[in-house]
């Protein structure tokens, strides 16, 4: 039994997947237990990752799933070996709930924190994800004191996708998060931000 959903979701019951195209699929599972405006935020997530453009803005409201959308849809990019490696930058205050939300919707994939007072478990957790893959999450704060080491391995490394949530914080683009935000290396780009009008 084989349906279509309004977001372009082709619904395969027998298979266990819910199918955007021959390449992007989501477990039925995750799709099941997303909402249908979450449903349609992955499908963007997809028809962006597509398009020419490096990058966009999920500007949901506040308490939409902005972060369960972005687990989602990466956790999907892994398992498809689609991506290798993400960084996602957050105000302090949203590590453990970035960290919740993975184990929660990506399980499999490995996350690590770039955060914290010991240098050397910092550079172990960028190095570990560089070499091996997943996610590393790190802060702003972070971001911008330790940009030689987030922004490059060698000359060659480039992330796949760079995650800033709470993205207004780079809406000045002469400040220093802002600065150090473009120096960072990464195939796609994309902004959270629950309050798009103000920002």
């Amino acid at each position: 039994q084989v349906e279509q959903d309004e977001f372009g979701f082709t619904i395969d019951a027998d298979a266990g997947v819910s199918r955007l195209d021959d390449v992007f699929y989501l477990s039925k599972q995750t799709y099941d237990s997303l909402f249908p405006h979450q449903r349609e935020g992955v499908a963007w997530l997809w028809s962006l990752h597509n398009s020419e453009q490096a990058g966009g803005i999920l500007g949901d409201d506040m308490g939409l799933g902005k972060t369960v959308q972005i687990s989602s849809f990466l956790g999907a990019l892994f398992e498809l070996d689609i991506v290798q490696t993400v960084l996602i930058v957050v105000p302090v205050s949203l590590l453990e709930n970035w960290q919740r939300e993975f184990a929660k919707w990506a399980p499999s994939v490995s996350i690590k924190q770039f955060y914290g007072t010991k240098k050397e478990e910092r550079a172990a957790n960028l190095s570990a994800i560089q070499s091996d893959g997943g996610v590393l999450l790190t802060t702003y704060g972070m971001l911008t004191s330790n940009l030689a080491e987030l922004a490059k391995k060698g000359s060659s490394f480039e992330w796949d996708y760079l995650i800033l949530d709470e993205g207004h914080k780079i809406k000045n683009a002469s400040c220093l998060v802002s600065k150090s935000v473009e120096c960072i290396p990464s195939q796609h780009r994309v902004v959270m931000t629950g309050t798009p009008i103000q920002n």
